[in-house]
């Protein structure tokens, strides 16, 4: 498990991700001071950045992967024995 630490305030870290060798999306990091949150999470900035990633969520919910399908085969576990008590096992 790696480490995180939290960017310095003040900064931006925007670190790209990549796949094929290409940048497919990057990711955005900033920090806000615990006693500054509540003002921040109020702002028109941060409301923004929610309906954004919302509208990203919903525009690209169509291209993730879907689970895969199992067949109920494989997981099914049959008994046809009858329990055993415990008065019978002592016998």
């Amino acid at each position: 498990m790696g480490r995180f630490f939290a960017p310095d305030f003040g900064e931006l870290e925007i670190t790209p991700f990549y796949s094929d060798n290409e940048i497919y999306c990057q990711e955005v990091r900033f920090s806000v001071p615990y006693d500054r949150w509540p003002e921040f999470e109020r702002s028109p900035e941060f409301q923004r950045i929610k309906e954004l990633a919302a509208e990203l969520k919903a525009q690209y919910k169509k291209f993730q992967y879907p689970e895969p399908e199992r067949e109920l085969a494989d997981e099914q576990i049959c008994c046809t024995a009858e329990p055993t008590s415990q008065a019978a096992l002592a016998k």
